[in-house]
């Protein structure tokens, strides 16, 4: 039994009224009681009820024109009105039903019977109040849900926004690289420790007479003027033997057509991606100079 539930008990027979409040409070309810339908939505103003015993038949205003008003602010659910009547008057009833009215009962219905329907009704209202918590939690719940989904929207397509901006970025950058790298006026090559040539840029291909493409997969040194070749090897040598050291030399390599050409390089171990050895090899043709030297 629902304990401390206040019922608000409506009859304009002072007699019942009085008797009616003494059995219901005997129950264990609060009671607050009314003559008349006026002084009942007084009573409603100004105090919590949690359920309404109401007369069908008072002088002035009637139980039903009481209930209509009750009902335009409470639904059944919020506010349980069983009706009470001192006999089976069917069409007030089905009226009173109609109007809203949870139940009814004529008044000579032992007590035991309206404790059973009061209990009921206040256990549909309490599970009707636990169930709109329940939907307000959810609600709240749904609401922080969808507003942290919204932001973790909004923060993943500003990473994604970043990264694609970032690769862009990277995308033009490498072919800004690219166009130095193969343009600018020295010769790259990228050895492996074997001394094979694992890339050429396109101006060192071009200065020699080859495509990139012939040269990769090529011992380097078969580049060089047959007389430079020992030599290269030895520097070279030494450049795989010593990662923090740079080497510069100079030496004829010839072009696919035999013509020697005086190269100043510059040799360095570097490590790869996967912690590979590898030979960058960078050299400027000098020969020029040195027959404005007169050399």
């Amino acid at each position: 039994m629902t304990q401390k539930a206040t019922i608000l008990i409506v009859d304009d027979d002072n007699t019942y009224r009085k008797t009616l409040t003494l059995q219901v409070k005997s129950r264990g309810y609060e009671v607050l009681a009314a003559g008349s339908g006026s002084e009942a939505l007084f009573q409603l103003r100004g105090n919590l009820v949690d359920l309404i015993l109401l007369d069908l038949n008072m002088p002035g205003m009637s139980g039903n024109e009481v209930l209509q008003k009750i009902r335009a602010d409470y639904s059944a659910l919020e506010l349980p009105v069983l009706m009470l009547t001192s006999s089976d008057e069917t069409d007030d009833m089905i009226k009173a039903l109609g109007n809203g009215a949870n139940d009814y009962l004529i008044k000579s219905t032992n007590i035991e019977i309206l404790a059973a329907r009061i209990e009921t009704q206040l256990s549909l209202k309490s599970m009707n109040t636990a169930l709109k918590v329940k939907q307000s939690d959810l609600r709240q719940e749904y609401v922080q849900t969808r507003s942290k989904l919204e932001l973790d929207r909004i923060s993943m397509k500003k990473e994604i926004d970043h990264r694609v901006a970032a690769e862009i970025a990277m995308i033009e950058s490498e072919k800004r690289y690219k166009v130095l790298y193969d343009n600018t006026p020295a010769m790259y090559f990228s050895l492996n420790i074997m001394g094979e040539i694992q890339s050429v840029n396109r101006y060192g291909a071009r200065v020699l007479g080859y495509q990139r493409n012939e040269l990769v997969g090529r011992d380097i040194s078969e580049l060089y003027a047959p007389g430079d070749r020992e030599r290269f090897q030895e520097y070279l040598g030494e450049a795989t033997l010593h990662p923090d050291s740079s080497y510069r030399w100079q030496l004829h390599k010839q072009t696919k057509e035999g013509m020697p050409i005086l190269i100043r390089e510059t040799a360095k171990l570097v490590y790869g991606l996967t912690r590979e050895k590898n030979i960058l090899l960078v050299g400027v043709d000098i020969s020029d100079e040195h027959i404005d030297l007169g050399i």
